[in-house]
Formats: C-alpha cells, sequence, structure tokens
C-alpha cells in the first residue's frame, strides 16, 4: 500500500504521524506547494517582530521527515487528480501514484476586487512568503491598513503597533470578529485597540486603494473618508486550496464534503483540516455559526491586554 497525502499544514502531519503509528513499514509521501514541511500561519506576526526566530515558525523539526520515514516533495503542487488511474500529477509533471490519498492542502487568502489591489505593497499574511514581501522597504513604512477583523487582522494589527507603525483596521461587519465576538465581546475589543492607537473602522468597505507611483499611499473608504498608509493587508478571509480538484469527481461545495470517517465522495480518498465542508456532521451547516459569548471570548481579550502589558 502507499500513502500519499497532499499539503504539509497541521492536518497533514498529524495524519501522516497517523499512519506511520499503524503501519510502521508502508511508503508514505507527502507533497506541499510549501517551501517547509509543518509551517505555522498563527506564528508569523510574532517572528515579524522579533518575538520567536524563524525555527520557532514550526510546529515540528527539520528533522521529523527523516525519522517518520516520510518522503518529502516540497515546493511541488498538484495540478490535477486522476482517480481512475490513481494518481496525481504535479506541476513539474511528475506522476505519483497512491492507493490511499489524503487531502489537507488547507485555505488561501481570499484576494478582493478593489481596484487599485495590484499596487506594490498590497499583499497577504498566510505564509512566509508574504512576511518576506511585507517586510520589504518597511523601514520607509509609517502606516498600515488591514482589511479584514478576524483573528489574523486583529493579532497583526496589535504586534504592528509594537513595532510603532500607524494601523488602521477596517471590517465590513458592524463589528469585529462578527463569527465568534457578539456586541458585548466586539465593543470591548475595539475600546483596548483604540486605546492603544489602533484605528478602528467597522461597517465599512474600500472602495479604492490610493497609490502613488505604483506603490500603495492610501486607501479609501466607500463612507469617503481616506486613510494614508504604505502597506495593506488584506484579511478578509479564506478559500479551500480546492481547485486542482474541480473535474476529479469529488463532492465540492464550499470544500470537501465527507463523512463521518472522513471520507470523501471517492474511494480511497479522504480530506481532513481547514478544507472541509461538512465535518462528521453529514449535513451541510444551517444558518450562522452560533456567536460565542462575553465569556466564552474572554481569553482573547485577556490575550490582547497582554500584547500592552
Amino acid at each position: 500500500m502507499r500513502y500519499v497525502i497532499i499539503g504539509s499544514g497541521p492536518a497533514g502531519v498529524c495524519g501522516a504521524e497517523a499512519i506511520r503509528g499503524r503501519l510502521p513499514d508502508v511508503p508514505v509521501i507527502m507533497v506541499s506547494r510549501d517551501p517547509a514541511p509543518a509551517g505555522s500561519p498563527v506564528m508569523l506576526t510574532y517572528w515579524l517582530t522579533g518575538k520567536y526566530a524563524p525555527r520557532q515558525l514550526y510546529f515540528r523539526d527539520a528533522e521529523w521527515a527523516r525519522k517518520y520515514n516520510i518522503t518529502l516533495k516540497n515546493g511541488a503542487e498538484v495540478v490535477s487528480l486522476e482517480p481512475s488511474a490513481g494518481r496525481i500529477q504535479l506541476n513539474n509533471a511528475e506522476s505519483i501514484p497512491y492507493d490511499r490519498l489524503l487531502i489537507a492542502t488547507g485555505t488561501s487568502a481570499v484576494p478582493l476586487p478593489i481596484p487599485g489591489s495590484d499596487s506594490r505593497g498590497v499583499g497577504f499574511f498566510r505564509n512566509l512568503l508574504d512576511v518576506h514581501e511585507f517586510q520589504k522597504d518597511l523601514a520607509d513604512v509609517r502606516a498600515v491598513a488591514i482589511i479584514g477583523a478576524g483573528f489574523i487582522g486583529l493579532k497583526l494589527a496589535c504586534h504592528l503597533v509594537e513595532k510603532g507603525l500607524r494601523v488602521t483596521l477596517l471590517e465590513k461587519e458592524p463589528r469585529l470578529a462578527a463569527r465568534i465576538f457578539d456586541d458585548a465581546t466586539s465593543r470591548r475589543v475595539s475600546r483596548l485597540l483604540r486605546d492603544h492607537g489602533i484605528i478602528v473602522a467597522t461597517g465599512v468597505e474600500a472602495s479604492e486603494i490610493l497609490n502613488r507611483r505604483h506603490r500603495v499611499g492610501g486607501i479609501r473608504l466607500n463612507d469617503g473618508r481616506t486613510f494614508d498608509c504604505q502597506r495593506i493587508v488584506m484579511a478578509a478571509g479564506v478559500k479551500p486550496n480546492v481547485d486542482f480538484l474541480r473535474n476529479s469527481g469529488i463532492d465540492l461545495q464550499r470544500g470537501i464534503v465527507v463523512n463521518d470517517r472522513m471520507q470523501t465522495s471517492l474511494a480511497d480518498i479522504y480530506a481532513a483540516g481547514a478544507i472541509l465542508y461538512e465535518m462528521l456532521t453529514g449535513a451541510p451547516p444551517t444558518g450562522e455559526p452560533e456567536l460565542a459569548s462575553t465569556e466564552m471570548c474572554k481569553p482573547f481579550v485577556i490575550i490582547c491586554s497582554a500584547f500592552y502589558m
């Protein structure tokens, strides 16, 4: 039996370890477009501010693959899946056969169709390459606008203020982190952020990215206000990395549909992690997710406070 895993994030790595724990001798191949396995996007802001060394961005050490006898193919992207032949095709023309396949490709940031979004200085904050791009000419950056006040946007705003930058946090919903905060929690976090110099604007959308000589120079909102900035980070949501599955026959909705054993609609193919649509329930979600109460969000508020202690 040959096991192939697409993706080297937490779901892919834990899947590889689980397979190896039960089957010590079977071939396990992991394919990832990332340059290194087991990276943690959540830790990127800590590295940006110098709190963590680069090696601390990874939740497994450099010897992980050797210890578990995993064949790693980093920097390779899967472009198609051929279930009838039991193989995946890579962007370097290599073909890899499988007997069991685990898809754990995670998510990518959603680019927003805003006029001027092709300006230099507009980017995301999902991986190491994004951070390297963000840091270019950072000495000339005085202000940053973040579009999207979810977990990444909030955390990034806090860390950028620590670096002495002026930060504007923009959110189209009427409250911060609308899917997890209730009104009271959002107000409390907004107050905390404003008290430490962050401009918080909710219920607004970016209508134009202003540029000077093709570089970001500011951002205009749909209410007419403008803010000067030299960097813009789009953190307004993610989409599942499933484009390579479009013609594979796998049931896709807002992600990969699985049953309670994490099996997809095709035999011998499984999925795990953030790309799932129906996780364990077997039925599509209805309505909006239940909002977290103020009590449930106390840990997050404490974390926000800790940035300024």
